[in-house]
């Protein structure tokens, strides 16, 4: 399970460094400002899903001891 979670916020971050060069490379003010925001979006998803993920591995090891 945790290796499917570590995957999706790999792609996550993937995808924000994707929509951060495309915001570079936009021509309108419009098209930068819309790839920023995804970029924005799955790196906020990233991190939440990376949090998660370490509260969830702290309460398994706070448990086992």
């Amino acid at each position: 399970m945790a290796n499917e979670v570590e995957k999706k916020i790999a792609i996550k971050r993937t995808l924000s460094e994707k929509y951060e060069r495309l915001s570079y490379l936009a021509g309108s003010k419009v098209k930068q400002s819309t790839y920023r925001w995804h970029a924005k979006h799955f790196r906020n998803q990233a991190n939440s899903m990376q949090s998660a993920l370490d509260f969830k591995n702290k309460s398994k090891l706070a448990a086992a001891q």
